[in-house]
């Protein structure tokens, strides 16, 4: 599953990476960006432009929450915004085990 400039719409990601897993096999793969929380040590920020940008930190504990495990993660500049870059991380992440809820 890809969410390419997806997850920039949403705060919480837990909902998302829940329901993600849930469609995937074991050995799914689930590749996405998000955009670098910069600003604060909160785990997510709503930006003037009414986009989210999150804390590394945050994405990869709640990765391995949601029963995945990184595989690989790239720092790249995501888009521009007016003169700005917007910088962000590629991410595969791989299903490995079942969350039972």
């Amino acid at each position: 599953i890809t969410a390419a400039d997806v997850l920039t719409y949403f705060g919480d990601l837990r909902v998302v990476f829940e329901n993600v897993a849930s469609n995937l096999e074991l050995g799914g793969l689930f590749v996405f960006s998000v955009s670098e929380n910069l600003f604060t040590t909160d785990d997510f920020l709503l930006m003037p432009s009414g986009r989210f940008v999150h804390n590394l930190d945050y994405v990869m504990t709640l990765l391995k929450k949601c029963g995945y495990s990184k595989l690989s993660q790239e720092r790249v500049a995501l888009r521009n915004e007016g003169d700005k870059v917007v910088w962000g991380y590629v991410i595969t992440a791989e299903k490995i085990i079942i969350i039972e809820k």
